[in-house]
């Protein structure tokens, strides 16, 4: 559940199999080369929270996607921002609002 491979710090990419989200890091799971063709469809990773192997927030809070609703939802109440919306436009709003922040922070 990362963008980038724990072992070699490598490329995680991600595929749909029968309706579950697959995950592998090209270097340390490499596929057969006679399946090339499904690992050029291979899209980035989607991000999500793991009840399974949790993440404090701190961590989650670097990733946006990786937050509950309710959790974006404090965020953006902090920020001053609407709070109101789906998932998606949540954590579009607070990373739009992190580079805002980070632009005008590297402003001279």
């Amino acid at each position: 559940n990362s963008a980038k491979c724990g072992r070699c710090n490598g490329r995680v990419a991600s595929w749909d199999v029968a309706g579950r989200t697959c995950y592998a890091c090209a270097a340390c799971q490499p596929l057969d080369p006679s399946r090339a063709e499904e690992a050029e469809a291979a899209a980035p990773p989607k991000l999500f929270n793991s009840h399974c192997a949790g993440e404090s927030l701190e961590a989650r809070l670097a990733q946006p996607a990786k937050l509950r609703v309710a959790e974006l939802r404090e965020a953006l109440t902090a920020a001053g921002l609407d709070a109101g919306g789906k998932k998606a436009e949540l954590v579009s709003r607070l990373q739009a609002h992190r580079l805002q922040g980070a632009d005008a922070a590297a402003a001279p």
